[in-house]
Order: structure tokens, then sequence, then C-alpha cells
């Protein structure tokens, strides 16, 4: 898929699980980051799951967009999952 209706849709999703109506700035980062980071976990972890690349894509999210809470892993939980169901249908 290309990456810019790819984005789209991985904003929208964001967008859906932190009801904002329209999608703000932050969203349309985070499917950036998302993106990103669910096209190289491959390159970074051994085990493939799908659940082990949600925890990775929720670590990622709080690594790049909201570094002060690390303390707090299960921040961007709901936000990798609506990012996921995206992903694992148009990535591979």
């Amino acid at each position: 898929m290309e990456r810019t209706p790819l984005l789209d849709l991985v904003t929208q999703a964001i967008a859906r699980a932190r009801n904002h109506d329209p999608p703000a700035e932050w969203d349309h980062e985070a499917a950036r980051v998302a993106v990103r980071r669910w096209q190289s976990f491959g390159r970074r972890q051994k085990a493939d799951s799908y659940e082990a690349r949600l925890r990775d894509l929720a670590r990622g999210l709080v690594e790049r967009l909201d570094p002060e809470r690390m303390d707090e892993p299960g921040w961007h939980v709901w936000t990798a999952e609506a990012a996921g169901e995206v992903l694992r249908h148009h990535l591979r």
C-alpha cells in the first residue's frame, strides 16, 4: 500500500481511539511514528507476534511522543492497538 493512504488510515484510527474529530496534529505524528516503528520491528526484535509488535509500538510511541511517561508502560496501549489493527492488515 502507498505510504500516504496508509498514513491517512492509521491517523484516522488513532484519532478515533483518542476521540479526536477531526484528527489533531498529534494523531498525524503518532501515525508517522507507528508506521516507521512497525516497519522496523524485525530489525529490533526477534519474537514476531502481533502482541509483541503492539508492546513494541506502544513503547515507541511513548519514547518518541511522551518520554516523560516512560515509567507508565501502558500509556499508549490504546493508540498502539488502533494503529496495529490497520498496520497488520496493510503491512507484512
